[in-house]
């Protein structure tokens, strides 16, 4: 998997899965869930509570999508050791319910 780690523009159906995103400014549209599953995120790290989803588009190409949770915090001293940490704080800045980042692709 090539690991992307940005920010997108996530379309849900009524029961919160996605069902279409923007990435690049293309449109996929999700053609089926491959995987779903919770991470608490490491606490020690303060890392946010995420739901990842392993999809579909139309094309046949996966990617992995993460729904972030709650606002996460870092000092600088923290910062240099965790990638995702690094995306949500200089990207996201806060996050809340609903915030999604495409974190990696299947080429």
């Amino acid at each position: 998997m090539r690991y992307v780690l940005q920010k997108i523009d996530v379309h849900t159906s009524a029961n919160g899965t996605p069902c279409e995103f923007m990435w690049r400014g293309h449109s996929y549209s999700v053609q089926r869930i491959i995987e779903r599953w919770k991470e608490s995120g490491c606490w020690w790290d303060r890392e946010p509570e995420r739901e990842v989803y392993r999809v579909l588009d139309s094309a046949g190409k996966t990617f992995e999508l993460h729904c972030l949770y709650e606002t996460l915090f870092t000092t600088n001293s923290e910062k240099e050791d965790n990638s995702m940490r690094l995306l949500l704080d200089s990207q996201l800045n806060r996050t809340g319910p609903g915030h999604w980042v495409l974190y990696g692709v299947e080429d």
